[in-house]
């Protein structure tokens, strides 16, 4: 029987052993890795982004390990310098035109570039902006110029929501708009959404009504430059390029490494030095000697070949995650027409720890178009691919995402 004393020595014992207030509410973030308290990892992370169908993944892709303030900020600085490239945003773009019809989203435009153009009261920091409507539309936005963002289709996202953005787009119908007013209508309502800009219908068509498609009355200044844009339409001599980071895509990957990793293989992937090394990557600090390894898409014809056809499917993206020897790499592929990869995992985690069932690799197969995505081990989506032995669920899918039959 203890005695008081000892009772008393028993507890403080047990008390010292137990960890710290600070301790337990402190949660390491898989992207900065640093420990921070509990109330800094408010918002869900998903590992795969939602612009690529991460909403639609499994469960175990939905963190609650990034803290706020990488959510905020790397979404928009590595998602966004990734999302709002030009091949990007247009091939992601092709996966809604499809199905516009039967979704809820609007057509896509398609984003042509920087023009030459000089418009009437056009700023020294103002650019012009060509896109393309889904029935040949021509669509012209000016807005200011960003010197650090200046590849993202539409510009800095944070200025355009500033109200002291000037932005104005000015939208001229094509011959084709009359054969289906409800798409061009669905394309003009939907575009620049999330921006603060003026929209101006430049052109006329019977049964069109401005308010319809989202846009105001012209003023003056609207007049003088639409009459500007018909003079350079007509002459049909409009040049533009495109801005390209050529680095875009290497935080990215880093990114969308560390997330899957951490999903796949829980905590001891953060303690791998090799998830250091992802993690320089993330934030710019790799050299020349950084492990990671990786194939852009610029890249990924020369080095995967003939693979490529059986790594995505047209109207899908599909992430796949694959033992490569003792490594693990994760391939990321947009409509069969974008690849990249990279290592996420070296033997120190082991690819012989994949998920149980999935020893072999799986394939994430997303249709964000679709608000849809399935998980097939790699062998079984490489035989559906390979028309050997095909999923159901898939194939339907696959048909839903083609968009509506026409009629013979």
């Amino acid at each position: 029987m203890l005695c008081l004393g000892e009772l008393a020595s028993s507890i403080l014992v047990t008390w010292l052993a137990l960890p710290s207030i600070e301790e337990t509410l402190m949660t390491e973030c898989i992207y900065c890795g640093l420990d921070k308290e509990a109330d800094q990892f408010n918002t869900l992370e998903h590992a795969i982004p939602q612009f690529l169908g991460g909403a639609h993944a499994p469960d175990r892709f939905k963190l609650r390990t990034a803290c706020d303030e990488c959510n905020r900020d790397l979404g928009l600085f590595v998602d966004g310098s990734f999302s709002k490239t030009w091949w990007v945003t247009n091939w992601l773009g092709t996966l809604w035109a499809k199905v516009y019809a039967t979704s809820k989203k609007a057509a896509p435009l398609t984003w042509l570039g920087l023009t030459t153009l000089r418009l009437p009261e056009m700023d020294d920091g103002d650019v012009c902006e060509a896109w393309l409507g889904p029935l040949g539309e021509a669509v012209f936005l000016v807005r200011a110029k960003s010197e650090r963002l200046y590849w993202y289709a539409g510009g800095d996202p944070i200025w355009a929501r500033n109200k002291a953005s000037k932005a104005r787009a000015y939208f001229f119908f094509a011959k084709n708009s009359k054969l289906d007013l409800e798409l061009t209508a669905s394309a003009f309502l939907g575009s620049f959404r999330r921006q603060r800009v003026k929209k101006v219908l430049a052109s006329e068509l019977i049964g069109a009504d401005p308010a319809k498609f989202g846009c105001k009355e012209p003023d003056g200044l609207d007049r003088a430059r639409i009459e500007v844009l018909r003079h350079e339409i007509a002459g049909g001599a409009i040049s533009f390029g495109v801005p390209v980071n050529s680095t875009y895509d290497q935080r990215f990957m880093c990114k969308l490494a560390l997330g899957v990793g951490y999903s796949i293989f829980g905590s001891r992937f953060l303690r791998s030095p090799y998830t250091k090394a992802l993690r320089d990557g993330l934030w710019n600090r790799a050299d020349e000697s950084s492990p990671v390894r990786g194939v852009p898409a610029l890249a990924a014809d020369r080095i995967f070949g003939p693979v490529t056809e059986f790594m995505g499917l047209d109207d899908a993206v599909c992430i796949i995650v694959q033992r490569v020897k003792d490594e693990v790499c994760v391939v990321l592929n947009i409509g069969r027409k974008l690849i990249w990869s990279i290592v996420m995992a070296q033997s120190d985690i082991g690819a012989s720890t994949l998920p149980a069932g999935y020893e072999d690799g799986m394939a994430i197969i997303l249709f964000p178009q679709l608000a849809k995505g399935l998980v097939l081990t790699f062998p079984d989506f490489l035989a559906h691919q390979l028309n050997a032995v095909g999923s159901q669920q898939l194939s339907e899918l696959q048909l839903a995402a083609s968009g509506p039959k026409k009629a013979n």
